[in-house]
């Protein structure tokens, strides 16, 4: 059973990565779901930068070149973030999720979560 959030249903989708964190959070308060069309390279590229990160802001990692982002957290302030990690673009259910000890955390350090590409602000938070 899906969770219900201040009573309304989730989006319709199954997924349980980065970016499908990342996209409930986003759903959650207030903006669209962006699931089908947004993956943590798409956020990286399209989104304006960040700078300084205030609540909310997108955190994008990937490869050391700065070529493509591959994982997206959210920044929580104190240079904490909040994201889906252990698991890949496959973990489209709980039980996936669970075979794969795919969870939510919270990281003391964002910049200690991988090759930090740098910050990103959500459409809605101009």
């Amino acid at each position: 059973t899906e969770a219900i959030h201040f009573g309304l249903q989730p989006p319709p989708y199954d997924g349980r990565d980065c970016s499908g964190a990342v996209s409930f959070a986003y759903w959650a308060a207030g903006g669209g779901d962006f699931r089908d069309i947004w993956n943590a390279d798409h956020l990286y590229k399209r989104l304006s930068v960040a700078a300084p990160p205030v609540l909310g802001t997108l955190c994008l990692y990937g490869e050391r070149n700065g070529s493509r982002a591959t994982h997206v957290m959210m920044y929580l302030g104190l240079k904490l973030c909040v994201g889906a990690v252990g698991g890949s673009s496959q973990t489209t259910s709980l039980a996936t999720a669970m075979q794969v000890n795919a969870n939510v955390r919270v990281m003391p350090d964002y910049a200690q979560c991988g090759h930090f590409l740098g910050f990103r602000e959500l459409p809605f938070t101009k």
